[in-house]
């Protein structure tokens, strides 16, 4: 009920097969609008297990007009045992699809959810059990409707930064994100610069750097969040010999920072 005037939709539903409601997708009005609504009073979750990669090919197959974007919303309460391949699948159509996932319970994959968005520049919520799903649902169309900040990127001012997470991922109005930085080498010289596009404009922030004793607490954050992003790498599961060298210099990166940092992965 938040689409608007111009607005084309469809819904498929998947679980071992999967089903759509209309043939292709339909211009939003009070006629397909009624057909929707009923048709999701009437599912069940009758239709097996969690085969999530049969019916988004069906999606990316599916005819798309050149004047429409195709946003596709993807809610899940499952795990899949096939994450890797789905996620590649969806890195395959970043430049015509952006998905926002839902993950709802507590058996919802996080890596899967998390993924789909990262790597169609879309963005990831978690619905848990005891959580009013309409507040999360909102944010999500609210970012569809919005332009996001894409091409993320810092300028150091001449300090070697290991950055986390390497891309930045398209920031969308009111949300927060926070980027960590271990110091390699150098000392702040100067304003720390992000630069941004929204559109076809470019915008940019600056804001000042100081050296100071943190403690441990955020290196333990730079760490954490730097195992997570070794650890997302829907590439590296492949069998070639250059797959399976990386997936063994990432490996031993884990190892070694979860050892320095008392962190599990």
């Amino acid at each position: 009920k938040t689409l608007s005037k111009g607005d084309r939709f469809n819904i498929v539903r998947f679980g071992t097969d999967f089903q759509d409601l209309f043939a292709e997708s339909l211009e939003y009005n009070e006629h397909t609008l009624g057909k929707a609504v009923a048709y999701v009073r009437e599912i069940k979750a009758d239709l097996g297990g969690t085969e999530i990669y049969p019916a988004l090919k069906h999606i990316f197959n599916m005819p798309q007009l050149k004047s429409h974007r195709r946003e596709l919303m993807v809610l899940t309460d499952g795990e899949v045992g096939n994450v890797n391949e789905v996620i590649s699948l969806a890195q395959d159509h970043r430049n015509d699809t952006r998905i926002f996932s839902f993950g709802i319970g507590y058996g919802s994959s996080e890596s899967l959810v998390r993924g789909l968005a990262r790597v169609t520049h879309g963005a990831a919520e978690f619905i848990s059990p005891d959580e009013q799903i309409e507040a999360k649902v909102l944010a999500q169309f609210s970012r569809v409707a919005t332009p996001a900040m894409n091409n993320v990127r810092i300028d150091w001012q001449g300090m070697r930064i290991k950055q986390s997470p390497v891309e930045i991922p398209p920031i969308f109005s009111g949300d927060s994100f926070t980027v960590y930085g271990l110091v390699e080498s150098g000392k702040p010289n100067g304003d720390v610069t992000l630069t941004a596009t929204i559109g076809e404009r470019e915008v940019s922030w600056s804001a000042p750097v100081q050296s100071e004793d943190d403690g441990n607490l955020i290196p333990t954050l730079w760490a954490r969040s730097y195992i997570r992003w070794l650890e997302s790498d829907p590439l590296l599961d492949g069998g070639s010999s250059q797959t399976v060298r990386k997936r063994e210099v990432r490996k031993k990166g884990l190892v070694e920072i979860g050892l320095r940092y008392n962190l599990m992965s």
